[in-house]
């Protein structure tokens, strides 16, 4: 969809194109069993983007939440496990990062931040039941600094972290 802004004088502004592809409610998961935090892979080393996160992962632990536990001159991170949204909403996710970063909510891309590049911060929106959804979070930083921030809003509330008590693994 492509829109514009007119003054009340007709005179147009920058045309900014909006994608809208509609979706359906994302049921919930039912794993056996979960425990409190995230599955986190650690690379410990130089990625261009997060296709590079192959193969063994150097370190896997539990993480809380989405903070980068571990650190090094370059690195990637790959968060594994569930979210358990508490009502059913459109949830819209903000992500900041830097370097890079895509989060998946079941098979579906969220949000793209991926590459190489400083704190840009990219959204993107979830139609979710009550319930666990399988989460993937996967972030890169190839040196200099980064920034690794999550948020969320339901239904057009105000941004806010994401409570540690929603992810499990």
């Amino acid at each position: 969809m492509k829109m514009a802004l007119f003054s009340p004088a007709g005179v147009r502004g920058e045309i900014y194109n909006l994608n809208f592809k509609p979706t359906e409610m994302k049921k919930p998961v039912n794993p056996e069993k979960t425990e409190a935090g995230l599955s986190c892979d650690f690379y410990k080393k130089y990625l261009m983007n997060t296709k590079g996160m192959e193969g063994k992962p150097d370190e896997t632990f539990v993480a809380a939440n989405i903070k980068a536990p571990k650190e090094a001159p370059s690195f990637g991170l790959r968060f594994n496990g569930y979210i358990d949204v508490p009502e059913t909403g459109v949830y819209s996710f903000f992500f900041t990062c830097d370097d890079g970063g895509v989060l998946y909510i079941g098979s579906e891309t969220i949000v793209d931040n991926d590459g190489q590049h400083s704190p840009i911060l990219k959204s993107g929106q979830a139609a979710l039941e009550k319930g666990m959804h399988p989460f993937q979070l996967d972030f890169i930083e190839a040196g200099g600094g980064y920034t690794l921030k999550l948020q969320y809003t339901l239904n057009g509330s105000a941004p806010k972290d994401i409570p540690d008590s929603w992810f499990k693994h």
